[in-house]
């Protein structure tokens, strides 16, 4: 199992701050990382919340971190010997996906953050009002992270649908 273990106040504080205004919101959480059989857990200690001026582009259909962002970012988990876990909101009426256009900033930035961060694992979370799904990138694989866990609350599981559309042939 791949999990991810965040307070509930933390919980609480992201989750509102992802479905602020009409837009797509991001945040990132720095974790420790702690492996094990088969999976391992990202333990969040703290989360910074990106502001608007900090997106090259923000919309309701997609998002992208501006460079000073993506930099302060790196800089902050690197200094903190942490691992990064990416959250962003998507304001569809489907279940938690990551979209294509996800998938082709993952192809870039994922690969960019290991090397910078020493090769720690990355998880990257998508939440829908209802539900969530992630992935995460740890030795040389990417893997479905499983689910979310907070104190209090009852583990809450992933959709699951974005590491299985990844590995479907796309047909046009």
């Amino acid at each position: 199992m791949t999990t991810i273990s965040i307070s509930s106040h933390h919980l609480k504080a992201l989750r509102e701050h992802l479905f602020l205004g009409k837009h797509e919101q991001a945040a990132f959480g720095f974790a420790s990382w702690e492996p094990n059989k088969p999976g391992g857990l990202f333990r969040i200690q703290t989360l910074e919340f990106i502001r608007p001026n900090e997106f090259a582009f923000q919309s309701s259909y997609h998002l992208e971190l501006g460079s000073e962002a993506q930099a302060r970012i790196i800089k902050l988990a690197f200094d903190r010997r942490a691992s990064l876990v990416e959250f962003h909101s998507h304001r569809t009426n489907w279940p938690a996906q990551f979209s294509h256009s996800d998938f082709s900033g993952f192809e870039e930035f994922v690969p960019h953050v290991r090397w910078r961060l020493s090769g720690r694992p990355y998880a990257a979370v998508v939440f829908h009002e209802s539900s969530f799904d992630g992935l995460v990138w740890v030795d040389e694989q990417r893997v479905q992270l499983d689910g979310i866990e907070s104190d209090g609350l009852q583990p809450q599981l992933a959709t699951g649908l974005s590491l299985r559309a990844a590995e479907e042939p796309y047909d046009r």
